[in-house]
């Protein structure tokens, strides 16, 4: 019995401290909040739906996804990083900047009333220096967490789910 009781109390300890060392990373966090900004239902989507609906609603919500981005990313400067992840967030910082760009340009292209395959057209930004840098930076996080990767697995295989289906993915 007293061995079945510390069974138990010995899992419900575990349990406590796996949840604190999963919420323990900044980074993780940081990775998973920009790419949940970014991603499916993120920025990227939002900025898609904006062009087919051209519903200010939309607009409003890739200003927000944009600052939340732009939040996690201040997040990370916060940490020690080496020169790869600082460029990698300067790649992400530029591709923001031009996304708020392109919203402009948006809005001014709607009250001409242009086609949503006109704005399509004229609209065009090349993110695939901010997709690499996505990358980098998840590799950079599994990197230092190694020996909390399998406590964090979960978070980051929802990042990792993220990726597939949004930003870079299927989006």
């Amino acid at each position: 019995g007293i061995s079945l009781i510390s069974q138990s109390r010995t899992n419900q300890v575990q349990g406590i401290w796996l949840e604190f060392e999963s919420h323990r990373s900044d980074r993780l966090r940081a990775l998973i909040a920009l790419r949940s900004e970014l991603g499916y239902g993120g920025m990227i989507h939002q900025f898609k739906n904006y062009i087919l609906r051209q519903n200010q609603t939309d607009s409003k919500s890739i200003i927000s996804s944009i600052g939340g981005a732009k939040a996690a990313l201040v997040q990370y400067k916060y940490l020690q990083l080496n020169a790869a992840e600082k460029r990698a967030i300067s790649h992400i910082e530029t591709i923001l900047d031009a996304y708020q760009t392109a919203l402009n340009q948006m809005n001014q292209l709607i009250l001409q009333q242009k086609t949503a395959k006109q704005i399509d057209h004229i609209v065009r930004i090349d993110d695939s220096d901010a997709l690499e840098a996505l990358k980098l930076l998840e590799l950079e996080t599994k990197l230092i967490n190694s020996k909390t990767f399998e406590i964090q697995r979960r978070s980051l295989l929802l990042s990792s789910l993220r990726t597939a289906m949004g930003y870079g993915g299927l989006i």
